[in-house]
């Protein structure tokens, strides 16, 4: 039950640990699969899970640049969450290689911030 501000602090904090983790756990052992369905060959699947990984390495630094300098870091954090999600629906409408490679690469960009901003919290 939540009984206080620290109380709901730790729910909402606790729920984004949730639905952060519990979307990669579907989302990552799944795609491969399918990519593989739609008759994706190897080099496709692995360039698409290559570029997912290379945009959340390396756009974390750009956005929490952003963030630090304009002091900005909730408003990032609630856009990435959700343009990030609304990005990842356009998943269900295409099963062309390139334009899941374009969809994947700004899902990587607006999904990358996410736990490192949570973590700041």
């Amino acid at each position: 039950m939540i009984k206080g501000p620290r109380d709901s602090f730790r729910f909402i904090i606790g729920s984004q640990y949730f639905l952060y983790f519990g979307i990669m756990g579907i989302f990552l052992p799944y795609f491969n699969l399918y990519c593989y369905h739609l008759d994706f060959t190897g080099f496709q699947i692995g360039l698409l899970s290559a570029l997912r990984t290379v945009t959340i390495v390396l756009f974390p630094l750009f956005w929490g640049a952003l963030a630090d300098r304009f002091q900005i870091r909730r408003p990032i954090y609630i856009l990435c969450n959700f343009v990030s999600a609304g990005i990842w629906t356009c998943y269900l409408y295409t099963t062309d290689f390139w334009l899941m490679l374009v969809i994947t690469l700004f899902y990587g960009i607006f999904y990358a911030p996410i736990i490192s901003f949570l973590e700041a919290f």
